[in-house]
C-alpha cells in the first residue's frame, strides 16, 4: 500500500453529502500533518477538526497555522489530554455537517476511501456505525477493522495465545475475526476500529456518542455494542482502505496497555448482570492486565532491539 498523494479526482471520489473529520491527537508527531494534508485533498469534507489532547509546542504552532485562515479547519486545544473519547465527543458538538468521519491521526486515507463510505452507508439502518479497512506499510490487513463481539472468553483466548489455535478449534476463537480474505463488499462485523469509521451525526447524538469513562481503547468495542443495541447496523467498508502507521505516539507502550486494561474492566464489570458472571469478571480481569503489560514489555523490547539495527 503507497501513502502517497492521492491521485486526481475521478469518478470513485464522488461522494453525497458534507462530511466532517473528527481527529484526536496526542503527541502523533509528523505523520498527523501527513494525515492532515491527504484530508484535505479529499472532495467532500468539509469540515477537520482537530483536537489537541497534548502535543509538543512545535506541533501546536505547526497546527495553529495549519487552521489560520483556512475555512472549516478548527482546532480545539487548552484542555488537557481528555482521553480519545471525549476528544471525539468534543469534536462532534463543534461539528456541523451530517456525517462524521473518525480518524487516528496516524491513518492517511487511500484515493476513494470516503467515497466508498459513503456508498456503502445506503442501507444501514440508525445508529449505523460503518468501518474502514486498515493495512501496514506493507499491505498486510491489520487486525482491529472486523472483530467478533467482545466476550470475556474471547479476550482470554487473545491475550493468553489460545486464539492461535482458533482455527482449528473455534472453541478458542479470539476477538479477531478475519477468516479468510477481506470480503468483496460491505459485511457487517460485531465490531469495527475507532481508528477510522462513519456514523451519521445523529446517529452520533443518539448514542451520546463515546462513553467518557473510556480514557483510550475499548471505548469502539462499546459504541458498536451500543448501536447494535439500538437497533442500529455495523459493518465493514471494504473499498475505504487506509495505511494505518500505529504506535507513532511517544506515549510509553506499558501506559497504553494499562489503559486498554483499564477499558476491559469497565466494559465487562458494566455488562456482568449476575453474582457468577461478576466473580468471573473479578476473577479473569487480573490476568489480562498482567497478559497486556507482558505483552507491552516484549514489544518495548523488540522494537528497542530492531531501533539499534
Amino acid at each position: 500500500m503507497s501513502n502517497n498523494a492521492a491521485e486526481a479526482t475521478g469518478p470513485g471520489d464522488r461522494v453525497e453529502e458534507n462530511v466532517a473529520v473528527l481527529i484526536v491527537t496526542y503527541q502523533t508527531g509528523p505523520i498527523l500533518f501527513e494525515c492532515l494534508e491527504r484530508i484535505a485533498e479529499t472532495p467532500g469534507i468539509t469540515e477537520i477538526i482537530v483536537v489537541d489532547n497534548g502535543n509538543t509546542n512545535a506541533d501546536l504552532a505547526a497546527l495553529r497555522k495549519w487552521e489560520t485562515g483556512r475555512a472549516g479547519r478548527k482546532l480545539l486545544t487548552g484542555h488537557g489530554n481528555i482521553g480519545f473519547g471525549a476528544g471525539v465527543n468534543l469534536a462532534a458538538r463543534a461539528a456541523e455537517a451530517p456525517l462524521l468521519l473518525v480518524l487516528n491521526p496516524d491513518v492517511i486515507l487511500e484515493h476513494g476511501a470516503l467515497a466508498a463510505l459513503q456508498s456503502d452507508r445506503h442501507g444501514l439502518t440508525e445508529p449505523f456505525m460503518l468501518g474502514g479497512a486498515l493495512f501496514d506499510a506493507e499491505g498486510r490487513e491489520q487486525a482491529g477493522a472486523r472483530r467478533e463481539a467482545l466476550t470475556l472468553w474471547r479476550a482470554f483466548c487473545t491475550l493468553s495465545g489460545l486464539s492461535l489455535i482458533g482455527r482449528i478449534f473455534p472453541f478458542f476463537r479470539g476477538i479477531d475475526a478475519r477468516r479468510g480474505p477481506l470480503p468483496a463488499i460491505r459485511t457487517d462485523f460485531p465490531v469495527v476500529s475507532g481508528a477510522m469509521f462513519l456514523m451519521s451525526a445523529p446517529g452520533f447524538r443518539q448514542l451520546d456518542g463515546f462513553d467518557e469513562g473510556y480514557f483510550l481503547h475499548v471505548e469502539d468495542i462499546d459504541l458498536c455494542h451500543r448501536a447494535r443495541a439500538a437497533g442500529g447496523r455495523v459493518a465493514l467498508s471494504p473499498g475505504a482502505r487506509g495505511f494505518h502507521a500505529r504506535s507513532v505516539s511517544r506515549a510509553p507502550k506499558w501506559r497504553v496497555e494499562m489503559h486498554k486494561a483499564d477499558g476491559f474492566a469497565r466494559f465487562f464489570r458494566d455488562r456482568a448482570r449476575s453474582w457468577p458472571a461478576k466473580c468471573a469478571v473479578e476473577c479473569v480481569l487480573p490476568i489480562l492486565r498482567a497478559g497486556l503489560f507482558i505483552r507491552a514489555m516484549v514489544w518495548s523490547v523488540v522494537s528497542g532491539r530492531m531501533s539499534q539495527k
